[in-house]
């Protein structure tokens, strides 16, 4: 009985509670990396789409696939493939350019549609695949957040 009146150690107690805040960091980290994770496959989605969607609209308007149609749906496709490898890195970075460069695709697709078609094709750009934009849209700002709290971990100092 008399060892429950004699004081605990501190350091014990201390140790306990370092422990805990460590564990729940450390899962809100992997709920926080998981959503990171569907961003970059909405990017790496987004690279497939433009690749597609650029050499078939080429292709509907008879162009074709040349050299030109080829080398402009790389270089789309491209970018959201470097936004999503560079989502390891520095995520909340990587999302901005990736919500950024995609809304930029869009108002470039509805301005040529626009510019080409009139009102057809300025409707047709707008509401064409909307589904599949808001999607996209809609996973990368949700994982802005949870991006931002990764990114300002990675640049804390550690003390181990």
């Amino acid at each position: 009985m008399e060892d429950n009146l004699q004081p605990r150690d501190p350091q014990k107690q201390e140790d306990l509670i370092s422990d805990y805040v460590n564990e729940v960091r450390q899962m809100d980290l992997d709920y926080a990396r998981v959503s990171i994770r569907k961003a970059r496959n909405a990017l790496f989605f987004a690279a497939a789409l433009l690749f597609a969607s650029e050499l078939l609209s080429a292709y509907q308007q008879g162009y074709g696939f040349t050299g030109y149609v080829l080398l402009i749906a790389l270089v789309e496709s491209g970018v959201f493939v470097a936004l999503a490898l560079w989502t390891r890195k520095k995520p909340y970075s990587a999302i901005i350019g990736g919500i950024i460069a995609f809304i930029g695709v869009l108002v470039l697709a509805i301005a040529v549609n626009a510019y080409t078609d009139g009102l057809s094709g300025l409707v047709k750009a707008l509401f064409g695949g909307v589904l599949v934009k808001v999607i996209i849209l809609v996973l990368l700002f949700r994982a802005l957040g949870d991006a931002r709290t990764v990114q300002q971990q990675q640049n804390e100092p550690r003390d181990y």
